[in-house]
């Protein structure tokens, strides 16, 4: 055990401090990194188990709650309709549960070297976050997390284990001047501004309390209590700081669980199933209630891992999840009461994440939810019966599997993304990674922005461009995106009514899928305007007045479609609205990309509309119609008519 210790610590340790770099272990080439690591220390801690049979376990009760919690997971897999967001959701899942039961087994030997690692890298991140604020002028800093609030939640955890740990085991000086090292990282949380890592703070701070107040003596009481006032400053300090910052979203995000709870109710035994809520999203959101536009600020998450549970696996995940919590809970009071209680420091830090991740998505930084699988498996772990050691042929056998399904599962996809944007052959995609419909799609998009397809290039962009729309049939920006393609192609290769209608109906089903987005149906109009179908595109541009009523680009283009119908007093109105509008929201234009597409209008179409109308005013025939292609041609026969 001695031997499997050296060399398993190490690569646990490795992959808790590779997951901090790296937006928190998302990035590919990281992401990729760590979960070679962990792989790697997975496997090594199995073999070493399985030759000696001996080896821990997790408690009954949390073992079968997690078994449990596994079968709901693949159920929700087998049935979710985009089966490699699925599959990565999986894999996550996986890594969770794998750092779990390796610390489970090798929780000895980590615990003692645990805090000093974690206060090591947390010093890190906060000279990070003291460069990033004064150095860079940055009013919420990260460090190398994407996130300000789950860098914050991360440094909670770090200090409440470290704290904890010398809580634990009083009689090592090293573990003492490592709570003391922690204490000052509680400036990086504050600047954080974080009120979810201070919520959690101070779960896992009145823990520790209530665990350490019954040893204390006077001394030590008034110290403990001259802490709570410290942190309770520092939580004051921190949620000061972040109201100070202009927030008109502040409260936003009731509203967001409101919207996540919708797919608990509407599919409540399956929920969106594991990975998906991100495409059943843009039809769950609601106007912000700020500034001009309706929908300019969206959202793609829960923003709350409690409600992520019930949203993508029903009520049965969530049923597990609660069975999962309720047998931890009970477990460590079994333990407590039988005078051998869990670590109090992982217990504190496991807390804090736990309650944290009601207010946020943890869940989505790798460097948070494996902390959380360490603190898990130092509080679940209990000493198991030495068990049969299995054969070396099972051993090799176990391990080739294993193999095969990392590189297929894993490595593969990290080599077709890494070859997403440089490969020139299409095929490649089918080689790498033949369920990704995101790559597929972005081939798709490649071969049709060369050059004109001619027949064999449209019908080799139109394969991969429906395997993506197969792969992923719910999401709606897919199925906009295969529209455009074929909008090219019905445009430059066909003119037929049929075809028209075909790439019409690709647009509407878009626009069912993502009833929010006024985008979809400016599209639908334009390309409805280019082939001859001026009351379609009429009825489109409606629809995206109908999402956002006070956009300028909408008008633009129902003026079109209503002087091609022989409206041109309506038209000019409409246009006199939207320059007006463009003139009005000038400054608010420039606050994002949706805005800007929204509220500014193009010069050139202008003109031309301009044009037309008078030519129509002109002439005084309603019969006029609007043809951007020729209207200097037109204009000069309507001068010379009169």
């Amino acid at each position: 055990m001695k031997r499997s210790a050296a060399i398993l610590g190490p690569g646990l340790l490795g992959v808790l401090v590779l997951a901090t770099v790296g937006d928190a272990g998302n990035r590919p080439g990281i992401l990729l990194a760590w979960h070679t690591l962990l792989f790697a220390t997975v496997i090594a801690s199995w073999w070493f188990a399985a030759s000696s049979g001996t080896g821990r376990r997790p408690v009954a009760g949390v073992g079968l709650a997690l078994v449990l919690w596994t079968l709901v997971a693949t159920i929700g897999f087998v049935r979710a309709p985009y089966a490699y967001s699925a599959w990565l959701t999986l894999v996550e899942m996986t890594a969770f549960l794998a750092m779990c039961l390796t610390v489970v087994r090798n929780g000895a030997w980590l615990i003692s070297r645990l805090g000093p690692v974690l206060v090591l890298a947390g010093w890190v991140q906060a000279g990070l976050i003291v460069f990033q604020r004064f150095g860079l002028d940055d009013p919420r800093p990260a460090g190398t997390f994407l996130n300000p609030n789950h860098l914050a939640g991360w440094l909670v955890a770090a200090i409440l284990f470290a704290v904890g740990h010398r809580i634990a085991s009083p009689g090592r000086r090293i573990d003492s001047w490592v709570a003391i090292a922690s204490l000052p990282l509680l400036g990086a949380i504050v600047l954080s501004g974080s009120r979810g890592a201070l919520i959690g703070l101070l779960a896992g701070g009145a823990l520790l309390a209530v665990s350490a107040w019954p040893g204390l003596r006077t001394a030590g009481r008034v110290g403990a209590l001259a802490s709570l006032v410290v942190v309770l400053v520092a939580g004051a300090a921190a949620v000061g700081l972040r109201l100070q910052q202009p927030d008109p979203y502040r409260y936003q995000r009731l509203k967001i669980w409101r919207a996540a709870a919708t797919p608990l109710l509407s599919s409540p035994w399956f929920g969106t199933g594991p990975g998906q809520f991100a495409r059943e999203a843009p039809n769950l959101q609601f106007p912000d209630g700020h500034g001009t536009l309706r929908y300019d600020r969206g959202f793609r998450k829960t923003h709350s891992d409690w409600l992520r549970v019930g949203a993508e696996f029903g009520w049965p995940g969530l049923a597990a999840f609660c069975w999962i919590v309720v047998s931890v809970v009970a477990s460590v009071a079994r333990r407590w009461r039988s005078g051998a209680p869990p670590d109090v420091g992982a217990l504190a830090g496991l807390l804090a994440l736990f309650v944290h991740a009601a207010f946020d998505n943890l869940t989505s930084a790798p460097a948070l939810y494996l902390l959380g699988a360490v603190f898990l498996g130092l509080v679940i772990g209990t000493d198991a019966p030495a068990r049969r050691s299995v054969s070396p042929f099972w051993r090799v056998m176990v391990v080739v599997v294993a193999g095969y399904l990392f590189v297929i599962g894993d490595v593969a996809p990290w080599k077709e993304w890494s070859e997403r944007d440089s490969s020139d052959s299409p095929a490649r995609h089918d080689t790498w990674n033949p369920s990704d419909a995101e790559a597929a799609m972005r081939r798709a998009e490649a071969m049709a922005t060369r050059g004109a397809l001619d027949w064999a290039g449209y019908a080799e962009v139109r394969r991969l461009a429906e395997r993506a729309v197969r792969l992923s049939p719910q999401d709606g920006s897919l199925l906009r995106r295969y529209a455009r393609i074929e909008a090219a192609g019905v445009l430059g290769l066909f003119s037929d009514r049929a075809n028209r209608d075909r790439v019409a109906a690709l647009f509407r089903r878009s626009i069912e899928l993502q009833r929010t987005n006024p985008f979809v149906p400016l599209e639908l109009a334009a390309f409805l305007l280019d082939s001859g179908d001026a009351a379609g595109a009429r009825r489109a541009s409606e629809r995206a007045l109908e999402i956002e009523p006070q956009a300028a680009a909408p008008r633009l283009l129902l003026a079109r479609a209503l002087l091609e119908t022989g409206d041109p007093v309506r038209s000019a109105d409409l246009l006199d609205t939207a320059e007006a509008l463009e003139r009005e929201h000038v400054r608010e234009a420039q606050a994002s990309a949706y805005a800007r597409d929204l509220l500014t209008l193009d010069p050139r179409h202008v003109r031309q509309v301009r044009d037309a109308i008078e030519v129509a005013r002109q002439l005084q025939t309603p019969e006029a119609r609007f043809d951007p292609g020729h209207q200097e041609d037109r204009a000069g026969r309507g001068r010379s008519a009169e």
